[in-house]
C-alpha cells in the first residue's frame, strides 16, 4: 500500500514543475513586499519581550507559547545585528508590563529604520510559513496535487494576513503540526510526539490535539507500533501537555520571572470562552471533542490516515461552534490544502471560505484589526481612514440591515463553508476507509 496519505489526481497544466517554480518565486516576493509595510500594535509587544529576553537573559513566561518564543529568539539573535538603535525601537520603562499600547506603537513607527525593523521580526513567520508549505508539498506525495495544494497554501488570504499584515506568530506553531504529522506518515512516531509537543507550546489551541494525538496512538490502526514506542510516544506528549496547562514549571517556580503568579491556562480569558459557548444544557465544542476523541480511540482505520483526519476535525469543529478573531483562521486553512490534495472540488468552497471570512471580519472588526490601520507603517494617515462598522453606520446602511445582523449573516456563510468542507473531508475519509476495505478483502 502507498504509504502516502494523497494520491495523483489533480492533473493541470497550472501546476506542472515549471509553473510550480515560478509560483514559489511570487510567493516569495509577495511575501518580501508585505513584510516591511504592516503591522498590529501586538507586533511591537511581541517583539519587546524577544529584545527583552535576548538582552538581559530574562524569559517572559507566557502561557503555552515556550517554543514559539524561543524560535523567535533564535532568528532574533541572528538578524538583529541588521537593527540599528535596538533600545530606541524596543526599551520601554517597565518591561515587566510589555503589551505596547497604540500611543507607543506610533512612537515605534516613528522609527527611522521602521520598515527594515518590521522585515526582521517576521523572518521567522516567513522561514515557518516556507517550512510549513514544503511540509504540505511533501505530505501530499509531491505530485501535481500536491504542488496544486502548496500553491493554495502560499496564496490564501488568511494566512498573509495572519502572518504578514496582522502580523503574528500562527505559522510558527502551524509549521510544528504539520512537521509531525509528515512525521508521523514517515513512521516516526517519537519524532512526530516531539514536534507535536513543540507546537502545543506554541499557541493555547493545540492543546487539544494532544489527546487527539495519544487516541490515535492506542487505536486499532496502530496496532504496528511496538508498545515501547507507544509509551515513549505518549510520555513525551503529555509532558509537553503539562508544560503548556502549568501543571509542571520547567523553572521550578510558581511565578514569573517577574515575581507575578503564573496562573493556570484553565483560567485565561482567552480560552474560557470555549467552554461558555451553550446550547441548552451542554458545552457544544467539548462535547464535539470529547465524540472526536472517542471516534479516534475506536477506529481500525490505518494510522497514518486517522491522524490528519482527527486533527482536522478538532480544529474545524473550534471554528463552527466558536467565536474567533480574523488570523485565528491560519490555524486550521493547512487542513484545506492538505485536503485539497485529494478532492480537486474543494478549491471552490475554499475559495468561497476566504470570500466570507472577509466579509465576516469586516462586521466585527475594531480599530487597527482588520482595518486600514495595519498599514500605519507605510503612513500615520492610514490610522484615520474610517472601518467599515463606522461607514456601514454613516452610510445609513444599518436602516435597512443593523450591522449586527449583517455579522451574523456574514458568519453563517462562514460557518456554513466550514462545514460543508468538513462534510467533504469526512466523506473522502470515509470513501478512502471503504476502498482499503475492498482491497483486503480482495
Amino acid at each position: 500500500m502507498n504509504t502516502h496519505f494523497y494520491s495523483e489526481n489533480f492533473q493541470s497544466t497550472w501546476f506542472t514543475k515549471e509553473n510550480f517554480f515560478r509560483f514559489i518565486l511570487l510567493a516569495l516576493f509577495l511575501r518580501v513586499l508585505l513584510m516591511p509595510f504592516f503591522g498590529h500594535v501586538d507586533v511591537l509587544s511581541e517583539a519587546r519581550r524577544i529584545y527583552f529576553w535576548d538582552v538581559s537573559g530574562v524569559y517572559f513566561d507566557d502561557i503555552s507559547r515556550n517554543a514559539t518564543a524561543l524560535f523567535q529568539l533564535l532568528f532574533y539573535k541572528v538578524f538583529s545585528v541588521f537593527i540599528p538603535h535596538e533600545a530606541m525601537a524596543f526599551e520601554h520603562t517597565d518591561m515587566a508590563n510589555s503589551t505596547a499600547t497604540p500611543a507607543e506603537y506610533f512612537e515605534f513607527l516613528g522609527h527611522p529604520n521602521i520598515f527594515r525593523i518590521l522585515f526582521v521580526i517576521k523572518i521567522p513567520f516567513l522561514v515557518a510559513d516556507l517550512v510549513t508549505a514544503w511540509a504540505i508539498f511533501a505530505l501530499c506525495g509531491r505530485t501535481s496535487a500536491a504542488r496544486a495544494a502548496t500553491v493554495l497554501w502560499l496564496f490564501n488570504p488568511i494566512t498573509l494576513f495572519a502572518f504578514y499584515i496582522f502580523g503574528r506568530f500562527e505559522s510558527i506553531p502551524i509549521m510544528f503540526c504539520v512537521l509531525s504529522m509528515l512525521a508521523f506518515q514517515n513512521k516516526r512516531v517519537l519524532l512526530s510526539a516531539l514536534l507535536l509537543g513543540l507546537s502545543i507550546n506554541s499557541r493555547e489551541i493545540f492543546i487539544f490535539l494532544g489527546p487527539a494525538f495519544l487516541a490515535v496512538l492506542f487505536s486499532s490502526g496502530s496496532r504496528d507500533m511496538s508498545l515501547s514506542t507507544k509509551v515513549w510516544a505518549s510520555i513525551i506528549v503529555v509532558f509537553a501537555l503539562s508544560v503548556s496547562l502549568q501543571l509542571i514549571s520547567l523553572t521550578g517556580d510558581g511565578s514569573d520571572s517577574f515575581g507575578r503568579e503564573v496562573s493556570s491556562i484553565a483560567t485565561e480569558g482567552r480560552v474560557d470562552y470555549l467552554f461558555k459557548f451553550i446550547v441548552g444544557s451542554f458545552l457544544v465544542f467539548p462535547m464535539v471533542y470529547f465524540a472526536t476523541l472517542l471516534f479516534a480511540w475506536n477506529s481500525e482505520d490505518e494510522s497514518v490516515a486517522l491522524l490528519p483526519f482527527v486533527f482536522s476535525s478538532v480544529l474545524f469543529s473550534f471554528f463552527v461552534f466558536s467565536s474567533h478573531t480574523a488570523h485565528y483562521t491560519s490555524w486550521m486553512f493547512m487542513f484545506v490544502c492538505l485536503y485539497l490534495a485529494k478532492q480537486p472540488k474543494l478549491l471552490k468552497p475554499a475559495l468561497m471560505l476566504c470570500v466570507t471570512w472577509f466579509f465576516y471580519n469586516l462586521a466585527i472588526t475594531d480599530l487597527g484589526v482588520f482595518t486600514t490601520w495595519l498599514a500605519s507603517p507605510l503612513s500615520n494617515h492610514f490610522s484615520g481612514l474610517p472601518h467599515f462598522p463606522g461607514l456601514y453606520n454613516a452610510l445609513g446602511l444599518n436602516k435597512a440591515l443593523d450591522l449586527l445582523t449583517y455579522g451574523r449573516i456574514w458568519s453563517t456563510f462562514y460557518r456554513a463553508c466550514l462545514l460543508y468542507l468538513f462534510v467533504q473531508i469526512a466523506w473522502e475519509f470515509i470513501k478512502a476507509r471503504r476502498l482499503n476495505s475492498v482491497g483486503e478483502a480482495g
